[in-house]
């Protein structure tokens, strides 16, 4: 495909058929995704491709067990907690569980490497989400090119893919089941395999509401 043929036409599938992905095709997608660029070329990426049906079915487990932490969570900040977590859980993490009928998933993790000029702002009192809005979110933005890199790919060579925002909830957990440790972390998760349905373009915002054009 063109590449912007590639871009306009991707989707996010939630549903697919039970048909491996060949390994010279999950490597082909390994190979975009580290072509990414990276700051400093640090490439600050990993990734766990997870085939087997059993740690998928571990890994929607976990996802599960985390759910039992929401109304803790929203104690005091919602007028019905267990109400609003259980909406939640519908909402957000029961949904996502669809990955573990995808042939394979991908886990992308980050490594969050605190440098030399991070440890001068902490070092001032400066909390983590102020250091990093000081010198920036280079690893997360490499990981994230990397990352869309992967989908295209995916795209191209056929496949579906979604790119799944963990669920957080269950982030730790889920590091602890693959024995993912500082200075690594998990970023997102991408199910893949052929398409079982084709989903209608999502409305995007027009040009006009994103763009601004500086000429002066």
């Amino acid at each position: 495909m063109e590449t912007l043929k590639t871009i306009r036409t991707r989707r996010s599938i939630r549903r697919f058929k039970s048909t491996p992905v060949p390994e010279k095709d999950v490597f082909t997608m390994l190979e975009a995704a580290t072509m990414a660029p990276s700051g400093s070329n640090k490439q600050p990426w990993k990734f766990l491709v997870v085939k087997s049906r059993k740690r998928k079915e571990d890994m929607a487990q976990v996802i599960k067990d985390s759910c039992s932490t929401l109304p803790a969570l929203f104690e005091g900040v919602v007028e019905n907690p267990a109400q609003f977590s259980e909406m939640m859980k519908k909402r957000f993490y029961v949904v996502s569980l669809f990955f573990v009928d995808a042939p394979l998933v991908f886990i992308a993790c980050v490594k969050r490497e605190e440098i030399p000029l991070w440890k001068c702002y902490t070092k001032q009192g400066m909390d983590r989400y102020d250091a990093f809005r000081k010198f920036g979110y280079v690893d997360l933005l490499s990981v994230s090119a990397a990352i869309e890199n992967l989908l295209l790919t995916a795209h191209d060579l056929g496949y579906g893919a979604c790119w799944m925002n963990i669920p957080f909830m269950a982030k730790d957990a889920l590091e602890d089941l693959f024995s993912i440790n500082y200075p690594w972390e998990i970023l997102a998760m991408i199910p893949v395999g052929i398409p079982a349905h084709n989903p209608t373009a999502p409305k995007r915002k027009n040009l006009e509401e994103v763009a601004v054009f500086i000429d002066d």
